[in-house]
C-alpha cells in the first residue's frame, strides 16, 4: 500500500527519481506533448509525476469518470494477480509482524510458487478465477477470488509535496485529456454509465 511502498527499495528510487524509467515519450498524433511513463495506485498513493492515481468521486466531471475507468480497468489486473496470490497463500490477507526485509521474502516465495502452480497445474487458474468486463452490455463480472477474501488491509495516506503536486495533476490532466479523445474506446461510454 502507499505507507509500504516508501519503505522499500523501489519506493525510495521512485522518490528520488532514480529508477532510469524510460523517457517521457509522446503518443503517434500528439507530438507537441511529451508524457512520463507512471505507476498506478488507488487513493492510498500519493499523486506524483510517475505515479497516477483516480480523481476524487466527488464532483467528479465526465472526463474525470473517463480517467478513473480506465485506471481502474488497467489497476484490475493487478487487483486480479494479487488478489488470486492472496487467496492462495493467505499469509497475504493480514498484517505481517516482521521486518520489510522478512516481508519481501515472504511475498516472492509466495510469487515464486504462485508462477510454479500457474505453469504446472491446469486447474491451479480458470477463465472464471479473474475479473471480466462484458464490454457489450457494460458489466464487470468478479472473479472467483473475490468470493473468498475479505477486504484486503486499510492504507495509510502519505504526505504530498506541493510543486510535485502540481506537476502530478498536470500529467494526470494530459492522460486524462488522451483517454477522452485520441486514446478513446469504443466501450468506455457504456462501461461508466453502467457503474
Amino acid at each position: 500500500d502507499g505507507g509500504v511502498l516508501m519503505e522499500t527499495d523501489f519506493g525510495e528510487l521512485l522518490e528520488n527519481k532514480e529508477l532510469h524509467l524510460p523517457s517521457p515519450t509522446s503518443f503517434d498524433d500528439r507530438r507537441d506533448v511529451c508524457l512520463p511513463f507512471t505507476f498506478l495506485g488507488d487513493e492510498a498513493f500519493p499523486l506524483k509525476e510517475n505515479l497516477m492515481k483516480p480523481y476524487p468521486n466527488k464532483g467528479i466531471t465526465h472526463d474525470e469518470k473517463i480517467f478513473n475507468y480506465r485506471m481502474c480497468r488497467a489497476r484490475r489486473v493487478v487487483e486480479n494477480a494479487f488478489g488470486i496470490l492472496a487467496t492462495r497463500f493467505r499469509v497475504l490477507l493480514s498484517t505481517m509482524n516482521v521486518s520489510v526485509e522478512r516481508a519481501e521474502i515472504i511475498v516472492l516465495a509466495c510469487c515464486t510458487l504462485h508462477n510454479f502452480l500457474r505453469q504446472k497445474s491446469p486447474t491451479y487458474l480458470t477463465q472464471s478465477s479473474v475479473d471480466w468486463e462484458d464490454t457489450s452490455a457494460g458489466q464487470l463480472n468478479e472473479g472467483e477470488w473475490r468470493q473468498n477474501t475479505q477486504e484486503l488491509l486499510g492504507f495509510k495516506r502519505m504526505r504530498r509535496d506541493g510543486r510535485e503536486q502540481s506537476i502530478a495533476n498536470a500529467v494526470r490532466g494530459w492522460y486524462k485529456s488522451f483517454y477522452n479523445n485520441e486514446g478513446s474506446v469504443d466501450f468506455q461510454e457504456k462501461m461508466i454509465n453502467k457503474r
